[in-house]
């Protein structure tokens, strides 16, 4: 358990770095994955269940029927 808590920890600080960098509130999904592949999140149904959690948590918004993700 502690090793999923920890990969999510950094795949929180992925994405809030890939929004900063990208300097966007809002992202399709699919590129999302694609950069979350590059760094070594491989398993994108692990990468769909991180953005639920996080929605869960209020700290992004997922829609999945645009298949977009935004920063509240």
């Amino acid at each position: 358990m502690g090793e999923i808590k920890a990969k999510f920890s950094r795949f929180g600080q992925f994405l809030g770095q890939y929004f900063t960098e990208k300097r966007r509130d809002e992202e399709k999904i699919e590129a999302i994955v694609d950069a979350a592949a590059a760094e070594g999140f491989d398993d994108p149904h692990e990468v769909n269940k991180f953005l639920e959690i996080m929605q869960r948590q209020n700290k992004i918004m997922y829609d999945q029927n645009e298949w977009q993700v935004y920063i509240i």
